[in-house]
């Protein structure tokens, strides 16, 4: 069974050609309109957690409790969530403050009773949410002290590396063997 979050390829949620991600993310967007504010902050605080938890904790198990719970089909919150997400994403790299985010709902065509709840749960998760961008920054950019050296294989079990060029990288946790 495919996750379905490891799927926001462009790609994936374009339903043509001619459509911009743009139009497409504020067509999918549109179907927030459709929820009760208190569904709406629910999912909203749903979406943002899941943002913040780099690992996802629980979400999958949380967003099918919230289905259950709203009486949501899965595809039309699948929908939702991929556009939610994709728009929070979005906030969060290009630094949104709560004004902004009230801006890009207008500009995505949502009502301002939705921008408002919407604007209200980011504010309220800004520092978790800018604090969790700069986790992820500072855990990619970090150094990893590694030996290497090249090589080539005199003997192994395999007849068709004996005599080919390999680099071997070694950390203080493994050791790496590559092929070249």
């Amino acid at each position: 069974p495919h996750h379905f979050l490891t799927h926001l390829t462009r790609s994936s949620i374009m339903s043509s050609e001619s459509e911009t991600v743009d139009e497409v993310l504020s067509r999918d967007l549109s179907n927030l309109q459709s929820l009760s504010p208190e569904q709406l902050e629910g999912l909203m605080e749903l979406v943002i957690s899941f943002l913040i938890d780099a690992k996802g904790s629980g979400f999958q198990e949380k967003l099918g409790v919230y289905a259950e719970t709203h009486g949501m089909g899965g595809a039309a919150l699948k929908t939702i969530v991929r556009a939610s997400l994709l728009f929070l994403q979005r906030g969060v790299r290009a630094g949104w403050v709560t004004e902004q985010v009230t801006e890009a709902c207008a500009g995505m065509g949502l009502s301002p009773e939705v921008a408002e709840v919407i604007s209200r749960c980011w504010a309220q998760q800004s520092s978790n949410l800018t604090s969790s961008l700069l986790s992820k920054i500072v855990s990619a950019n970090q150094l990893m002290d590694v030996d290497w050296s090249f090589g080539v294989t005199a003997a192994t079990d395999d007849s068709d590396q004996v005599c080919t060029v390999c680099t071997l990288l070694a950390s203080h946790s493994q050791t790496l063997r590559v092929f070249v």
